[in-house]
């Protein structure tokens, strides 16, 4: 069976640590001068508060995270951990995984749903993790 291993997939979204909060932005940007400078662009972005001891997780943080592993198992170079040197959501010299780094924050008040278009084949499970059928389920 045909093999797809790169496809034509990018990622448009940053995530940036705070002495307290994470900052999500996710953006519909090309990094390239004639995008930034001839069209028309749009970007959300939500700062996310350290979670409380013993707090769960949400929808938000669960299909980030997903979506972050998901590139990181394809070959496209994704981050694959966090060297918390600062912050409140580590303690000094933790080194983890970025899905476990993006744990430690409360995803709760976010301000929408996230709906990633993941590189890959999905079945079972993640069937309904990415794309038109996240929407679908979300609007279900």
């Amino acid at each position: 069976a045909w093999k797809n291993d790169y496809g034509c997939h990018h990622s448009k979204f940053f995530i940036k640590g705070e002495e307290d909060s994470l900052k999500v932005v996710i953006h519909t940007a090309n990094i390239i001068p004639c995008d930034l400078r001839n069209k028309t662009q749009g970007m959300w972005v939500q700062d996310f508060p350290v979670k409380t001891p013993g707090q769960g997780s949400c929808d938000f943080e669960d299909a980030l995270v997903k979506y972050v592993e998901t590139l990181q198992a394809h070959k496209g170079g994704a981050t694959r951990s966090w060297d918390a040197s600062h912050g409140s959501a580590f303690r000094d010299g933790d080194r983890l995984t970025l899905a476990a780094a993006l744990r430690r924050f409360d995803f709760s008040g976010a301000r929408g749903k996230l709906v990633a278009s993941a590189p890959g084949y999905h079945y079972g499970p993640d069937l309904r993790a990415f794309g038109m059928n996240r929407v679908a389920t979300l609007l279900a």
